[in-house]
């Protein structure tokens, strides 16, 4: 897969909170955007017109097949100026997105892979060999730490030149909310997710927020009690040098964990995973959690480590408990 850069990434590092008192305290109305008519902010500081949600087929784990097959992302080329899909595209991405959250939902993790590209299992599991992502996705299904995931709409979905296409995705996995912008390339006849972008979240209600500072030897908690009004966001900033994730679980400690990922604990029952995030080096993003139950929450950097490889590491790992109010 050729290498490339994506131009429409929008600019990080802003904050979404107002900050009162010792906690971080909002009430959101319209989190990270501002209404003007028919417009919305889209993540980057400009306005772009809100797009109506793509019609979603059924969701089933499979190679989707295409009408018409895309047009292969040509070798040095990068992607353009983002402009409206065509129909034809729409219906292909909106597919393909459905058959990929299908996948994940199933533990389907041979077929997932073959539809992302080595560039996205780098960013997300820490190698670009599908074998070894295979591998390590199968260890956390067998040891209960994957959630149930699922799709609720598509929307915005833009061309941006022969090969290259993007939509926005609003999805749940576990506890955590999920608004982002999924990218795609175009190879071997079908579409395949090179690239997500947490998106500011546009949602109702009151929230509460702490910060998570992944460092080079560390993770740091901004607290380690929270008082939950419904939902919860941990903002996470990445000072190092490689992209990591933030990892969330419900009662277990890092050895509990740790016994788990070696199948030294049983894994029955609801599993203890709430959410993650994958953030990239010098770059923020948000968690946001939904009605997590009052309990003690272990919080894992860099779960995904070097070469594909499971760690769960004490100094990234820190205690968040969880309190009604």
């Amino acid at each position: 897969m050729n290498s490339h850069s994506w131009s429409d990434r929008s600019a990080r590092g802003r904050s979404k909170f107002a900050r009162i008192g010792p906690l971080v305290v909002v009430s959101i109305v319209v989190w990270g955007a501002v209404l003007v008519g028919s417009m919305t902010s889209d993540g980057s500081g400009t306005l772009a017109r809100a797009a109506s949600p793509v019609a979603l087929p059924p969701a089933v784990c499979g190679l989707p097949r295409m009408d018409a097959t895309p047009a292969a992302t040509p070798a040095s080329v990068t992607p353009g100026v983002p402009i409206a899909a065509e129909h034809e595209v729409s219906v292909q991405i909106a597919g393909t997105i459905a058959n990929l959250v299908a996948c994940w939902r199933d533990s389907a993790w041979e077929t997932s892979v073959a539809l992302v590209t080595d560039r996205y299992l780098e960013s997300q599991y820490g190698t670009r060999d599908p074998a070894v992502a295979v591998a390590a996705l199968q260890q956390l299904t067998a040891a209960g730490l994957t959630a149930a995931v699922s799709l609720d709409s598509v929307s915005d979905v833009r061309s941006q030149g022969s090969g290259f296409a993007s939509a926005e995705v609003t999805w749940r996995e576990g506890k955590s909310l999920r608004r982002d912008r999924w990218r795609f390339v175009a190879s071997g006849g079908r579409w395949l997710l090179d690239e997500t972008e947490s998106l500011a979240q546009d949602a109702s209600g009151s929230a509460v927020g702490i910060e998570a500072i992944v460092e080079a030897d560390r993770l740091r908690l901004s607290r380690e009690r929270v008082v939950n009004p419904g939902t919860i966001v941990i903002h996470v900033r990445n000072l190092g040098t490689e992209t990591t994730s933030l990892s969330a679980f419900r009662s277990l400690t890092t050895s509990q964990l740790r016994d788990r990922l070696a199948g030294a604990l049983p894994s029955g029952g609801e599993s203890p995973f709430v959410g993650e995030v994958v953030v990239a080096p010098g770059e923020e993003a948000d968690l946001v959690l939904v009605d997590l139950a009052p309990d003690t929450y272990t919080v894992v950097a860099g779960l995904h480590g070097p070469g594909g490889t499971l760690q769960i590491r004490d100094a990234f790992s820190a205690s968040l408990t969880v309190a009604t109010p």
